[in-house]
């Protein structure tokens, strides 16, 4: 287990002149940490690998906002409900990283995203509340 690990951290380590991005079910393992000296920034669907730096606040410049749309459809199935449930989950962490950056409007415009495909996501509506979104 330590052999992959340090092949996956090597991938990131190795390349600083790219990004390097992770999904949410990969970071849910935590049987298999790997790059621990990076934070995951979310963004998008996606968290972003960054290196940790003690006194960056993790303001990326680069930092990118998309433009989801999507059908929201009747269907509960398991596929339906992951896809809904990982839009809401991602993007509602994304909205709250873009508040940390005083990006407000653009944390709005996720929230709404959200509260489209989840219209009762505790999380998204808390963040509404708290930041008058």
């Amino acid at each position: 287990m330590r052999t992959f690990e340090e092949m996956i951290t090597s991938f990131i380590t190795n390349n600083p002149t790219r990004r390097a991005y992770v999904t949410w079910e990969i970071e849910q393992n935590k049987n298999e940490p790997f790059a621990r000296d990076y934070i995951r920034v979310p963004e998008g669907l996606l968290f972003r690998m960054v290196k940790s730096n003690p006194e960056n606040k993790y303001n990326l410049p680069d930092y990118k906002i998309f433009d989801f749309k999507f059908s929201v459809t009747n269907k509960t199935d398991y596929y339906n409900e992951t896809v809904m449930m990982t839009y809401a989950m991602m993007l509602t962490n994304s909205a709250y990283y873009l508040i940390t950056q005083n990006r407000t409007e653009d944390a709005k415009k996720y929230i709404a995203v959200v509260l489209t495909a989840k219209p009762n996501y505790q999380q998204a509506l808390e963040l509404k509340r708290k930041y008058n979104l």
